[in-house]
């Protein structure tokens, strides 16, 4: 074959993928039709039909329980791929504003040690500043659930968080892993005049449950 034939064949399968795409994500197109466009997409399996049929979880169709039953269709599709089809979540997660779909489906393909490498990049790569809650809160709130000691210094970077809901899933990773290293930065942070009160008061709380509360000096008589 030569490679004018091989490019004529990718152009192809390229131009046949956005179509399945742009049908899949058509929110007043027919059910069936999606259903008919996620299968295929999932057949062809490239990093970038993955990624159309994650952005699927991003549109929402007219019936709401039509909608849930597709994504799930979506999301099985995924998961049945396994590795392969880890490029296209990677790449999702870290560009996309609403993750939230996509990191359950990196849960039901990873656990264990890869889970948390996987989770602990994602927070490296995208960094506090320029965060979104629904990509970032979900990745988080894994991670608290995993209660593993090598989320605390992501964690802690996540504090300086602009988004007060960000801040709050990260003081909840850290007061439920409950490492020492997240003293100092959670009194510093409760010390800060500038965050609202309702980070104050989840500061604070955590700091009362690990009796990490600094102690106020008695007054000279």
């Amino acid at each position: 074959m030569s490679i004018k034939d091989l490019l004529s064949a990718e152009g192809r399968k390229r131009r046949r993928t956005d179509g399945l795409i742009r049908k899949l994500c058509e929110r007043y197109g027919p059910s069936e039709e999606r259903w008919s466009a996620a299968d295929a997409l999932a057949e062809i399996g490239t990093d970038d039909a993955v990624y159309g049929l994650l952005r699927r979880f991003l549109a929402v169709s007219e019936k709401i329980s039509e909608d849930l039953q597709e994504k799930r269709h979506v999301q099985d599709l995924i998961v049945q791929m396994r590795d392969k089809a880890l490029p296209g979540i990677r790449k999702f997660i870290r560009r996309e504003a609403d993750a939230v779909l996509a990191i359950d489906c990196l849960r039901e393909i990873l656990s264990g040690d890869a889970l948390v490498d996987e989770l602990m990049s994602v927070l490296r790569d995208v960094g506090p500043h320029s965060a979104r809650p629904n990509q970032i809160t979900p990745v988080l709130s894994v991670l608290t659930e995993m209660r593993d000691p090598r989320a605390i210094e992501p964690a802690i970077a996540y504090l300086q968080s602009y988004d007060d809901s960000l801040r709050l899933a990260a003081i909840e990773c850290l007061d439920q892993i409950g490492d020492p290293r997240a003293k100092d930065p959670l009194i510093s942070l409760a010390n800060d005049e500038d965050v609202s009160p309702r980070i104050r008061e989840r500061v604070v709380q955590a700091l009362d449950a690990h009796r990490w509360a600094p102690k106020e000096k008695k007054r000279k008589k």
